[in-house]
């Protein structure tokens, strides 16, 4: 079992979200530990451990039947897209906020997402950060800029195609 500090309960903005998954990699070079759980307190994992190791009154609870591992960083994602690149129709912040507890339950706990049309994923980053809803530490490199080809580019954020439209 990993302690990294004292986790005694919620206070504002340090939400607490406790993992519980299948499987957990705690980094030590231990095989993977079944049925097992992270607590993490703000953007930070504090305890890794057997069920029933971390104390879950007040915390957000996700459920894995995966492997994790946390701690992992992806460099590359798109929080406001489908994995297929789309939104299908659904509102930005709903699809934001669930992809954003998906990469919690697969052991991700920081992201850099890598840019979206609007500043929808600033406004979840910022959401995450005051404990409004869960998710991984964001890094958000804000509105795409763009030429306009190929065609699927000018979809993906503003264009500009020439230093004048650089400066606008």
């Amino acid at each position: 079992m990993i302690h990294a500090g004292e986790h005694t309960g919620y206070s504002m903005g340090q939400p607490r979200t406790l993992i519980r998954a299948a499987r957990v990699i705690d980094g030590t070079g231990a095989p993977a530990s079944p049925g097992a759980e992270i607590l993490i307190k703000g953007d930070r994992v504090i305890g890794v451990g057997p069920r029933g190791s971390q104390p879950a009154a007040g915390a957000t609870l996700l459920e894995s039947d995966g492997t994790v591992l946390p701690g992992l960083i992806n460099l590359h994602v798109h929080l406001a897209y489908r994995l297929d690149g789309t939104r299908d129709g659904e509102e930005p912040l709903t699809l934001i906020a669930r992809n954003a507890a998906f990469s919690l339950r697969w052991g991700t706990t920081s992201v850099r997402d890598a840019g979206s049309r609007e500043t929808w994923v600033q406004t979840a980053r910022d959401a995450i950060r005051d404990g409004t809803m869960p998710g991984p530490r964001v890094w958000a490199a804000g509105r795409v800029l763009t030429t306009s080809q190929p065609e699927h580019a000018r979809k993906a954020g503003r264009v500009a195609d020439d230093a004048a439209s650089l400066r606008r």
